[in-house]
């Protein structure tokens, strides 16, 4: 589990095991995978925070950190794949 001393983890619910809070779990349950040690600034990730809720428009996605960055890109650039492999098919319905 964490190395977080006062984290406290309510009992896992069988309904959500495969969904996102599911895979949450997982990942918090791997070894290493969440320490006080974290790279990030925590002042730098609340001012980020912070200064996108006062956006006009707010970001739908806000990656805070470079790995975040890196992640978020590689999942939407995947989705938008999948999508462009289905254009022949969405025109096709067209009249």
């Amino acid at each position: 589990m964490s190395t977080f001393p006062n984290v406290v983890i309510a009992p896992a619910m069988p309904e959500y095991a495969d969904g996102p809070a599911g895979q949450i779990r997982a990942y918090i349950a791997g070894v290493d995978n969440v320490t006080a040690q974290a790279s990030g600034d925590p002042q730098k990730v609340a001012a980020a925070i912070i200064a996108s809720a006062h956006s006009t428009p707010a970001p739908r996605r806000l990656a805070l950190g470079s790995d975040a960055y890196n992640a978020m890109r590689t999942a939407l650039t995947s989705r938008l794949a999948e999508l462009d492999a289905g254009k022949q098919t969405a025109a096709s319905i067209d009249f």
